[in-house]
């Protein structure tokens, strides 16, 4: 029908618009036709439900992770911060404990290291 130099043979191209019409010209043939038609339809239209449900379930998923994620960093942070706190304690109590040997006050270490093991 086409050759190489994009030339269309109208003789080739008019047998194939004939040979079309007589096919479709035929009752079951078209009745065939437009039952495949409805079914690629319906087919199409349940694949599209099928996807946006699909979309909305990886939404809430993603949404769900991101929570989790903020949670997480959320943690991390709050853990770091008590790491912090109960070291700058132990450095507090180390100091009280030494500044009273350093003084020889060995009856307030006593009293206060029974509080520090507690």
């Amino acid at each position: 029908m086409v050759d190489g130099s994009n030339k269309v043979d109208v003789d080739k191209l008019m047998s194939f618009s004939k040979d079309l019409v007589q096919f479709l010209k035929q009752d079951k043939d078209v009745s065939f036709l437009k039952q495949c038609i409805d079914q690629s339809n319906s087919l199409q239209s349940h694949c599209n439900t099928q996807y946006q449900a699909l979309n909305t379930s990886i939404q809430v998923i993603t949404d769900e992770i991101n929570g989790l994620d903020h949670q997480r960093a959320s943690i991390e942070e709050q853990r770091k911060l008590l790491k912090k706190l109960e070291q700058d304690q132990l450095r507090a109590d180390c100091s009280l404990i030494l500044t009273a040997l350093k003084d020889g006050n060995t009856a307030y270490f006593r009293l206060n290291h029974h509080e520090l093991s507690l």
